[in-house]
């Protein structure tokens, strides 16, 4: 599927930590670097921060979904954003669907956002993406 996505001309592709060791991360990564993609590194948990430490990844996508209940907590983007390096980028993801969680994940020092399926469902996406920013 990487290289399919370089084929393809993607600028980027979802790494998801919990399902790799840190030696299939680094690979994954080490991949990436060759073929020009950048990689959203996914963590759900501590221990996902904990595998990143020592790998190249640098966009790291902080699910707020609990993938084995589906509830959403949006501070545990705060949470394990504080567990990254400094020249790791958080992205706050998952359960963000009002300008106020945009702001306590913002009070976080959390600048990056994917937001998707509250877009989705909206009955007008292009007010709704609006009415984040405002």
């Amino acid at each position: 599927q990487v290289y399919e996505s370089a084929v393809i001309n993607a600028d980027a592709i979802l790494i998801i930590v919990r399902i790799l060791s840190e030696s299939q991360l680094k690979d994954f990564l080490d991949l990436c670097a060759q073929l020009r993609l950048d990689a959203l590194v996914e963590i759900h948990t501590k221990e996902d921060a904990d595998k990143i430490k020592n790998t190249p990844a640098r966009l790291i996508g902080i699910n707020n979904r609990n993938l084995k209940s589906f509830d959403t907590d949006i501070r545990r983007a705060g949470d394990l954003a504080a567990a990254l390096r400094p020249d790791q980028i958080p992205v706050a993801a998952s359960g963000i669907s009002t300008k106020d969680n945009i702001q306590k994940i913002r009070a976080a020092g959390i600048r990056h956002f994917l937001i998707g399926e509250s877009i989705v469902r909206a009955s007008d996406p292009e007010n709704f993406i609006r009415s984040l920013k405002e």
